[in-house]
């Protein structure tokens, strides 16, 4: 279910699964069924029927708005956009649009930004139009680099119609849930993006806070459902603040073998680069796991950092005198402060 061009628009309907229906203009009670024969008028409720379209056994799967006036009907296969107006009998279907994708669950398709997102059973995807051209609408896909992480997630799920995503507009996050069989576990994959820039490589993370199991984004303010209850998601706000409770953070490199796989390097010192307030512990272990030793740090500085791109003036160098082939770092951050 969907609302565009001031129409209420339903699919999935039990015996009639190619077939789309819009309410009349301005009346979401009056379907195509509670019309009289003899009506005429161009805004009343209208039928859209895909078998012809679609050429295969398939049914509609989703449904979503793109560009405000572009209907986008998903089957578990392909997506078919068509034009929406007023008038019911210009109706047409979008011939610039390519888009060989499925969506998995109506439930994960999300306005963000200019593009259309939506789950398949390989990954995530976007709707969105060319920039070359501005003309030709297609998919893209956002998830490559976690394809395995995503489709043993879509395995876990006995229904993939229960799978459901919302996006946070003010924290430019697309939340997607994966309800585990039971009713109360649930996972989540989070996708961190800025919609606007196309190039920018989209980053994931991975949570069960709560397990929440769906969630809703409107007027600001993000909540999310449990089976525990609804929950309202307070913005992080400025990064800047300070709090009295900061959590700590620990960061694991891989293993440093600096150019060469079989010699044994020999080292002198270590240098950190860091801005903020807080200690840091770094420790390390070579390619034996054998531990090499640890170093406290502690960093006191407000004035650096503050341009992205700038390299860090204030410098941390101690002794760190080793013999090892590959070394791997762990570096604790505790009882910091702000950013």
């Amino acid at each position: 279910c969907v609302a565009i061009q001031n129409r209420l628009v339903i699919a999935g309907i039990r015996g009639k699964e190619t077939e789309i229906h819009f309410s009349r203009i301005n009346n979401e009670n009056i379907f195509p069924d509670d019309e009289a024969v003899d009506e005429v008028s161009v805004s009343k409720a209208a039928t859209l029927d895909l078998i012809n379209v679609l050429g295969e056994a398939s049914k509609v799967s989703g449904l979503g708005v793109f560009e405000s006036n572009k209907l986008v009907m998903f089957t578990p296969d392909r997506a078919i956009l068509y034009v929406i107006s007023h008038d019911y009998r210009n109706w047409h279907i979008v011939t610039d649009a390519n888009i060989n994708i499925g969506c998995l669950s109506h439930n994960t398709i999300a306005t963000a930004g200019t593009d259309l997102l939506f789950c398949s059973r390989s990954g995530v995807h976007s709707i969105r139009k060319s920039k070359q051209n501005g003309i030709m609408v297609f998919s893209h896909s956002l998830s490559d680099k976690i394809d395995l992480l995503y489709r043993s997630l879509v395995r876990s799920v006995a229904d993939p119609d229960s799978i459901s995503a919302v996006f946070d507009q003010d924290e430019a996050q697309y939340h997607i849930y994966f309800p585990q069989s039971g009713g109360v576990l649930c996972k989540r994959l989070t996708l961190s993006l800025n919609p606007e820039l196309e190039d920018e490589t989209p980053k994931f993370s991975e949570g069960d806070t709560l397990n929440t199991r769906c969630g809703a984004f409107s007027a600001g303010k993000m909540l999310t459902g449990s089976a525990a209850g609804v929950y309202e998601v307070i913005p992080s706000g400025n990064p800047t603040d300070v709090d009295d409770v900061t959590p700590s953070a620990r960061i694991t490199t891989p293993f440093l073998w600096h150019g060469n796989l079989s010699a044994t390097k020999s080292t002198y010192s270590l240098t950190l680069q860091a801005t903020g307030k807080g200690v840091l512990n770094i420790s390390a272990v070579d390619d034996a796991n054998r531990i090499m030793g640890s170093i406290t740090v502690e960093v006191d500085d407000e004035d650096d950092g503050k341009y992205t791109g700038v390299p860090l003036f204030r410098q941390y160098e101690r002794s760190w005198q080793h013999h090892y082939r590959a070394a791997q770092y762990t570096i604790t951050i505790q009882e910091g402060s702000g950013l």
